[in-house]
């Protein structure tokens, strides 16, 4: 999760004794902080993992193999942009943003 995320969002930091991660593109990121046990909602579906706080440049939040892990086997549609998994028994189905359905507006 971003700082800039995490101070929106009113965490509670926890000391990140100077971890680092290593990103998609093989750069080494510093660990800012940690946070506990953070809750999230995605399409009504409930989830909570802990998360390390870096600066993604203007992205609120990365969920990454720590939070996939735990799923289970997944079923990916890159072309409907959707992932299929068991959740807490039950199916869950996420999907990403279509292309039509975001538009930009101008106002006045």
């Amino acid at each position: 999760m971003d700082p800039s995320t995490a101070r929106r969002l009113g965490c509670s930091l926890l000391p990140s004794n100077n971890a680092k991660v290593r990103v998609a593109d093989g750069y080494n990121l510093q660990v800012v902080a940690k946070i506990a046990k953070f809750a999230w909602e995605i399409h009504g579906t409930k989830f909570v993992a802990d998360f390390m706080v870096i600066p993604l440049k203007g992205i609120d939040a990365v969920l990454g193999i720590q939070w996939l892990k735990p799923l289970g086997p997944i079923t990916w549609d890159f072309n409907l942009l959707t992932m299929k998994f068991m959740w807490e028994k039950k199916k869950v189905k996420i999907h990403g943003v279509q292309p039509d359905s975001v538009r930009s507006i101008k106002v006045d």
